[in-house]
Formats: C-alpha cells, structure tokens, sequence
C-alpha cells in the first residue's frame, strides 16, 4: 500500500483504487510533506540524547514518595546499559527513533518521486523538492549519529553506517547497512542540491519550514563532523551572511517581560528552522526523580554569564516544587507558550561551527573573533572579557567549552562528546533517599563502544540478520 494511504492529510489527495492515492498538484505534495515530513510539536525523537552526557546528574527528592519517579524510562541510557531500551524495572520502552527517521525518507523519497507528474510551477516544485531534500538528509545524519560510529575520514569506507532505503512506498525489504562514507555521501549530496535549489526559488521567511539558511547551517554541521573544516567554514559563513543575527541576552536580562520568557520564543532572531515539541520528562524539575543539570555543567558557567542562574538563568535556572527545586533548562517549553517548537536550528551554531574550524586548521585569530562574538551576547557588559590565546590546543578547547554552554538540552553534546575524544564519565545513579543517599555508579569509559547506541530490539526481531553494534555489559559500583 502507498505510503500516502497513511497520510492524514488525504483529503486533498485523488483516490485512484482501494490502495493508491495520487496527489495532483504541487500544493498536494506540499501540504503532504508539511504534514507527514516534518518533526512537529506532537513528537519527540531521541529524548535520552541529553541524559547520557556529562550535562545530566539523577535526583531523587523526598523519602517515601516513589511516585513521579520519570528516570524509570531513562536508566538504561542514563547508566549506558547494553540494551538501554529495558527499563529500571525490566519492560522495554521502545527507542522508536529508527523507524521514525526511516518513515520520514521514503516520505521524502515519495514527494522527490512524484514531483514530476504534478502541476504546479517550477518554482513551487524547486521549492518541494529542497524541502524533501532537507528532510532526508537530516534522518540519515540523524540515525548515523545514533547508530553508528562517529565519522573519521580515515576509516569511513570500512566502518558500518545505516541502510539506505531508496523506495517510495512500504515494502517488506530487508535492507543492509552501507558504510559511513556511502552515507554521508548521501548527505552531502541532498544538502547541496537542496542549497541551489533554495537559492534559486522566490519564497517567503518561515521558520517552520527547510530554508536556504537552515539548509546551509545543517551542511556546515555535516562538515564539521566529517572534519572537512574548509566546507564547514564556507557553509557557515553563508548562513552568517544570509542572517548574523542573535540574541542579546543582555537586552533580554533588562526586560522584565522577556527575562521571564523562554530563549526559544518567537521574538528570536537567531532562529532560523524550528521543528520538535519540548516534552521530555527527564528534566522535570517537579518530579522526585528527574536528571536535573549536573555539578560540571554548572560549574562550567562563569559567575556573569546570562545563560546560567537561580532565578534569572536565560538557558538554566533552579526550578522545582514540594518535591524539591534542582537547576534545569529553561530554554524551551511548549509551542501554545513560545509560539515556535521546542527545537530550533540557530545562528549561534554557524558562529560556533566556523569557530571551530577556523581553531583546527590553525586559524586562531579568526576562531576567537567568532567565539567573542558570541559570548558579547551571553556575558554580562559591565564584567565581559575577550578570550585570548596563542595556542591552537587552548583555543580549540574554549571553542568546545562554549559549544558545551550554548547548546545544552539541544541534543548536541553528546555527538559532539562522540566526534571529539568520547571521554570517560561517571554517573551516579541515587536509588534511594531514606534518609541517607544510597547510590550505584556506572561508568562510561573513554572510546567505549556505548558511545554508539544498538540497533532497537523491534527492528533487531523483525531483521535478526542486521548486523548490531555491540555494547558492553554495564555493571554498577559503589564509590
């Protein structure tokens, strides 16, 4: 059955037999895409990206109340257990990021496919067509950064990566995995095609939907993973140029109505693509058992830093009830309160991006013009100092530090732990509170192979035959 069938958007759809629906226009396909491709606010992937970082800690609050209890679910990934989907209490909650990513490429490679049998301008259809573009390329960046190891250009034509799927309705076919390099080939080449297509439609700013400039930072990323930092640093500075724009949480901290407001708000500017809803209990401030910001994300932030404070915090501050208060983002919440989704590609990246670049080719001067630029954005006026250094392996380091700061609960530090040195970390996991803390501590060592995560157990049943990354069996330790 096509995949249109399952699209709820069907209305506008012609039904040519019981089990195909063809779409007639270009307008068709992009209402379809709009509403069956795109991560809105009615879904979450990957929620247990954050919690197998440095940048989360295990809280539990009151003794005797076991209720409220959200770390249930997120334990295996917490603790970096070998199948992580098995809850602290032993049922699977189904990492669904998979097939998630899969239904939105054959989602995309049905709107590519049928682009050309519909009416409609070639604007319109260039327009489409970029869109899927970004769509695609984004799962499979995606689902490689999931499930496979991180990409190095010396290894990438022998290390696993993802399969590829290239058809455009469901189909019971057991694909294999193709290498990295096949699958960031794949990558790069949708991005790219889907910048020259951007540049060359007229089309209306919308942060809801791929763009020029998203397109453009998603490429600089894909770069810096692949550490072709001269791409990476070409690609970033399109997007500054296109907007440069960013938010000054100095302005921010001395207005009282946006100081109460979200980072993540309509009034943005830096927002350039904004996808995702922001519903992850993990962080739940009001819960007894959450994973509120660990002691060295905390302690990251210098004392004037807009980002990080009690009660003013623009990206983390202490929040909490009579279960107990514990620092935590403050970045998003949902869509009905900042008018934009939870997630948001930004031009903070594109800075940050080409600050890296330009660190690791040896460029220091211009890396650390990006950074500053930056942090005059972060840091308070009255105290703000220039960062300075003359040593490649300092500055490469402040970069990776304010990657850390500026895009905690953005699911980014642990790619970006993956694709650096994949450190050791330790987490203690509190078990109970009676009054006296008993806790486990599990560790995660440098360069493990837990660093990637397996393959779902759904996906394994049905395709016993997929190779699986393998993990190591996780045991506790008390310190």
């Amino acid at each position: 059955m096509a995949i249109l069938t399952l699209s709820s958007c069907s209305s506008f759809l012609e039904e040519v037999s019981q089990d195909e629906i063809v779409p007639k226009s270009a307008k068709d396909l992009s209402e379809f895409l709009l509403g069956e491709g795109y991560v809105r606010d009615t879904k979450v992937i990957a929620p247990y990206l954050d919690i197998m970082t440095d940048d989360a800690k295990s809280y539990f609050g009151k003794p005797g109340l076991i209720a409220n209890d959200t770390r249930e679910s997120g334990f295996g990934y917490f603790t970096w257990q070998e199948q992580p989907e098995y809850t602290l209490s032993g049922p699977v909650r189904a990492d669904n990021s998979w097939q998630t990513y899969y239904r939105y490429i054959v989602i995309s490679n049905l709107v590519i496919d049928k682009l050309p049998e519909v009416s409609g301008t070639q604007n319109e259809k260039d327009k489409i067509k970029a869109e899927a573009l970004c769509i695609r390329a984004n799962a499979y960046f995606m689902l490689v950064n999931l499930y496979a190891k991180p990409y190095d250009p010396a290894t990438a034509t022998t290390t696993l990566g993802v399969p590829v799927n290239n058809l455009t309705f469901m189909e019971d076919v057991m694909l294999q995995r193709e290498t990295l390099a096949k699958n960031y080939e794949m990558i790069v080449t949708d991005l790219r095609e889907a910048v020259t297509l951007f540049d060359g439609v007229i089309t209306n700013k919308n942060i809801f939907r791929w763009n020029s400039t998203a397109a453009n930072l998603l490429l600089s990323r894909v770069y810096l993973y692949m550490k072709d930092y001269k791409n990476c640093e070409k690609y970033a500075t399109s997007v500054m140029t296109k907007n440069p724009s960013l938010y000054d949480l100095n302005a921010k901290a001395n207005d009282a109505t946006a100081a109460a407001k979200q980072f993540l708000n309509i009034s943005n500017p830096e927002i350039l693509f904004s996808y995702s809803d922001w519903s992850i209990g993990y962080f739940a401030a009001g819960a007894n058992g959450c994973f509120p910001a660990s002691e060295s994300l905390k302690s990251a932030y210098a004392i004037d830093d807009l980002r990080f404070g009690k009660s003013t915090g623009a990206f983390i501050r202490e929040q909490g009830n009579i279960f107990g208060k514990q620092y935590t983002q403050f970045k998003s919440t949902t869509k009905s309160t900042t008018q934009v989704y939870g997630y948001a590609l930004r031009t903070a990246e594109a800075y940050l991006n080409r600050a890296e670049a330009y660190a690791e080719q040896g460029k220091l001067p211009e890396a650390l013009n990006d950074l500053n630029f930056l942090r005059k954005f972060r840091i308070k006026k009255a105290t703000y100092v220039d960062l300075a250094s003359s040593v490649k392996e300092e500055v490469i380091e402040m970069v990776r530090k304010e990657r850390r700061l500026e895009f905690c609960y953005e699911q980014m530090r642990w790619f970006d732990l993956r694709r650096w040195d994949m450190p050791e970390i330790t987490h203690e996991f509190i078990e109970q509170y009676n009054p006296t803390t008993v806790s486990s501590f599990y560790t995660l060592k440098a360069k493990d192979d837990a660093y990637t995560l397996p393959i779902p157990l759904a996906v394994m049943e049905y395709q016993p035959d997929l190779k699986n990354n393998p993990r190591p069996v996780r045991t506790k330790n008390t310190l």
